[in-house]
């Protein structure tokens, strides 16, 4: 599996995506999107 440099941030009330969102970049974010 390649690694990714995607990330989240929450500003405000949207949500910030940053870097190449593939399958393996959605998975591995989860866990920080249900903590938003």
């Amino acid at each position: 599996m390649a690694s990714n440099n995607a990330s989240v941030q929450r500003n405000g009330s949207s949500l910030v995506f940053s870097g190449p969102l593939d399958r393996a970049a959605v998975t591995a974010l989860w866990p920080s999107l249900t903590a938003l």
